[in-house]
């Protein structure tokens, strides 16, 4: 399939999704398991963060966490920084670590939008951490260490999940200066 395909393909099956008919989202869903582009991405997303169709949130997700196309990062990083998919913040992190797609220069901007979130955005990041270790810096690792460091230090209370996020960042920073 050319890259022209792709686009046309996307296009159809974004028709679909966003539809208010709820047969015609249900085959946008079955044309995505067979779809291979990561433009799928962002209508999948806008499904799960507008439709009131909340049985198909379960398939939409599970998708998102299996995309594994060529440029998926660019998607889902794209719609991370949009402040209309804010809503779906912690849905766009696991689909990022459960992919695995590689998370690159964008780890740390992750890890801090999520240190400022929600208690499943902050458990998506410890999962991120914890599975995308191969294509993070040590620099990246020691922002991210300092971060963290901090929003512990400024919190009056403790928060078990920042104290995890901090137990999973320090493993990473030791195994960092191990090799």
């Amino acid at each position: 399939m050319s890259k022209n395909d792709y686009s046309i393909e996307a296009e159809k099956i974004t028709v679909l999704l966003l539809s208010a008919d709820i047969t015609k989202v249900r085959q946008g869903i079955e044309q995505c398991h067979h779809a291979h582009t990561a433009a799928i991405i962002l209508p999948l997303l806008t499904l799960l963060k507008d439709s009131g169709m909340r049985e198909f949130h379960a398939d939409v997700r599970t998708l998102l966490n299996s995309i594994k196309a060529d440029g998926a990062i660019d998607f889902l990083m794209k719609a991370f920084r949009n402040p209309e998919f804010h809503a779906v913040q912690a849905d766009i992190i696991c689909a990022l670590w459960s992919g695995p797609i590689a998370t690159g220069k964008a780890f740390n901007e992750i890890i801090n939008t999520a240190l400022e979130g929600d208690y499943r955005m902050q458990m998506e990041a410890i999962t991120l951490i914890e599975e995308n270790s191969s294509d993070i810096t040590e620099e990246q690792i020691l922002e991210t260490f300092e971060a963290v460091t901090r929003k512990l230090n400024q919190s009056s209370d403790i928060n078990p999940i920042l104290v995890d996020m901090h137990r999973a960042i320090s493993k990473l920073r030791a195994n960092a200066e191990a090799e």
